[in-house]
């Protein structure tokens, strides 16, 4: 179960020292990730109806490249939060996972739940970004 959060600072944010916050930890900038998704849904948008998220993510490390398949079942939400179920299946954009689809054993909380029986997928516009993530290191 992924629990989701959205937060957002003001153009005049700065990131604190953080150094002496936790013994072992310092605060490092990660390098610049490169992020391309592709989000799919059926023709008459039955994934979305029913807040299903299919999509395809590559992201680029420098030198270093991984890709795959992510699909979000809706959860409960919780305050501000938002719970959804998350499976993710290592791949190539064009080899969509039977599981993906249909579930190991055709589990019933996949997308076909909703009534979304294959199909024709249609990909929306891909999104290339980038981003600095940014986070702590252990020594």
């Amino acid at each position: 179960m992924e629990t989701e959060i959205m937060l957002a600072a003001g153009p005049s944010f700065r990131l604190p020292d953080l150094t002496g916050v936790a013994k072992g930890i310092t605060a490092t900038t990660l390098p610049t990730l490169r992020q391309k998704a592709v989000y799919f849904d059926t023709a008459d948008l039955c994934l979305a109806r029913n807040r299903v998220t299919l999509r395809h993510r590559k992201e680029t490390d420098g030198d270093d490249s991984q890709e795959g398949w992510t699909l979000k079942l809706p959860g409960v939400a919780g305050g501000v939060a938002l719970a959804r179920e998350e499976f993710s299946w290592p791949g190539a954009r064009d080899a969509l996972p039977p599981e993906a689809v249909l579930g190991e054993g055709h589990d019933t909380r996949r997308p076909s739940r909703a009534g979304c029986h294959g199909g024709d997928g249609a990909a929306s516009r891909p999104t290339d970004r980038r981003r600095r993530p940014r986070g702590g290191r252990g020594r």
